[in-house]
């Protein structure tokens, strides 16, 4: 018998997958003559119809790469001026939710003005960025980029006794500055103590992270720097203390005593601290048989000022602190009765514009501040020549002194 090859040529596709595959060989119409007398069997049933044959074979190539496409997401700190992804080799400028094909490489430019990046992330891993402020990466997989600008917290109390802060981003057009908030590095701020002066108080320190600047004030009070690291700031203010005395407690008075109360209540003695602003309650207490003869304050100026007798009605004078330097003075003389023919002497004449006093006594006017106008030596004088107003005068005479007020129209 004739046998014939048969040969056949498979192409395997470019889309096979690589590695091991079965391929299946069926005879259709094949040679299946039954054996004759002296043949074997097998050769003459060698290849009978419908016979299959199965065995692997190995793909080497194949796997044409199928373009895939991801999607770009772009996100950056409002303060930058711009973000742009670019595809260098197309010339092209990607924009965010653009699709972008596998295995392209994409460079990050970024426009930072005055600001200072902090990190430039794609899908959370940190990114080199070179001199130019650029970064690359490939494009294998749907890809967020972040741009993050670098910041420092400032951190300071929001309550502090005896006045407070006010801090302003000069980079930001004097923008206020919260406590506890964050600006982007190398901000120029000004931090400014305020204290409560009407109260008395003024500035101690003022620190930040524990580094006196308190010497760095400007003409203006404030610490003005380059934020480039996190701050803490610390700031105290103290209240002034005046120096206070008493002049009795020094012994240069006898015959009665002076009382000072804080606002609290408290006894104020000499050397005892007090502060500005503060309200004292000044009571003369004259001894037994005794009553105030002059009233006098010393202040910064270090002159004495008699304090008229209306203004501590009952012995009891109000002494707003309003000085740093602060001494009350008082003397006492023996009371002796007021006769009633002393009193009747005592007379202002609001027609005729003249004070009366009796004989052989003097007497001295006092305007309402306390203010000496003038002296009286004789019994009658005219006091036309003093301004219109409420007047204190106080008669001596050898055995008392009487105090009346007097208002000229």
């Amino acid at each position: 018998y004739d046998v014939v090859d048969i040969t056949k040529t498979i192409e395997v596709p470019a889309t096979a997958t690589t590695g091991i595959a079965r391929v299946r060989i069926s005879y259709v119409n094949a040679w299946d003559e039954p054996a004759k007398k002296g043949q074997y069997e097998s050769y003459a049933c060698a290849a009978p119809s419908g016979i299959v044959y199965d065995f692997d074979i190995n793909v080497v190539k194949g796997d044409a790469p199928v373009d895939k496409f991801y999607t770009l997401t772009i996100e950056y700190d409002e303060l930058l001026k711009a973000v742009n992804v670019i595809d260098r080799e197309a010339g092209e400028m990607i924009t965010s939710g653009s699709k972008v094909k596998a295995g392209t490489e994409l460079t990050i430019g970024i426009d930072k003005g005055q600001y200072t990046i902090d990190k430039v992330l794609a899908n959370e891993k940190e990114l080199t960025l070179n001199e130019m402020d650029e970064a690359t990466f490939v494009m294998n997989e749907d890809t967020k980029i972040q741009v993050l600008v670098k910041y420092c917290n400032v951190a300071y109390p929001m309550a502090i006794k005896g006045g407070s802060l006010m801090i302003t981003n000069l980079t930001m057009d004097g923008a206020a500055v919260e406590a506890n908030t964050k600006v982007p590095f190398g901000s120029s701020l000004s931090v400014l103590p305020l204290p409560n002066e009407e109260e008395g108080y003024s500035l101690e320190y003022i620190k930040i992270n524990n580094e006196d600047k308190t010497a760095e004030l400007g003409e203006l009070g404030s610490y003005d720097a380059e934020i480039t690291t996190d701050w803490d700031i610390q700031v105290k203010f103290k209240q002034d203390i005046i120096e206070f005395a008493v002049g009795d407690e020094f012994g240069e008075k006898a015959n009665g005593s002076i009382e000072v109360k804080s606002e609290d209540g408290l006894t104020v003695n000499s050397g005892d601290p007090i502060f500005q602003g503060e309200t004292l309650t000044v009571t003369l207490i004259p001894e037994e048989g005794y009553e105030v003869e002059q009233f006098t304050k010393t202040t910064d100026e270090n002159e004495a000022v008699v304090i008229a007798p209306a203004e501590y009605e009952n012995n009891v004078y109000s002494l707003k602190v309003d000085a740093k330097y602060i001494m009350l003075n008082a003397t006492f003389k023996k009371s002796v009765g007021i006769d009633n023919n002393l009193v009747d002497a005592i007379y202002f004449d609001a027609e005729a514009q003249t004070l009366s006093i009796p004989a052989n006594a003097t007497a001295e006017v006092f305007d309402i501040a306390g203010n000496k106008i003038m002296n009286i030596a004789q019994q009658t004088v005219s006091v036309s020549a003093i301004a219109n107003g409420c007047y204190i005068v106080r008669v001596t005479t050898e055995a008392s002194v009487k105090t009346i007020k007097f208002i000229k129209k």
